[in-house]
């Protein structure tokens, strides 16, 4: 399990990669014109963090700094670019203000469009 490390005068706080997932999926689940994420993506990945509340959500850690790749099913009638740039703005916005990790980059895929 990879962290971020987090510094301050009182010392170290560690937040894991199932954290940071944990709160991207939250985020992204919130959004408007996000009917669902997809984990279909996980079957060919071996870093894919595991467990429900990271589903569609996958987090690498390099240079202390979190990359996000998120999985999403997106309600018919959204428009994707818009979608796409209010994620990466709320991820990011949401992780850092929660955790006071730095979110270096957050990835959009679209995995499917639900027509119902």
């Amino acid at each position: 399990m990879d962290a971020v490390e987090v510094r301050n005068e009182f010392g170290t706080i560690r937040i894991s990669d199932q954290v940071i997932a944990a709160l991207a999926r939250r985020v992204c689940l919130g959004i408007s014109g996000i009917q669902a994420m997809d984990d279909s993506f996980s079957h060919g990945l071996p870093s894919v963090i595991a467990g429900d509340e990271a589903e569609g959500v996958r987090v690498n850690i390099k240079n202390n700094c979190a990359y996000i790749d998120v999985f999403i099913v997106v309600k018919y009638g959204i428009r994707v670019p818009s979608l796409a740039l209010e994620v990466q703005e709320k991820v990011r916005e949401d992780i850092f203000a929660s955790t006071g990790a730095v979110v270096q980059g957050v990835n959009i895929n679209v995995q499917n469009i639900d027509f119902q």
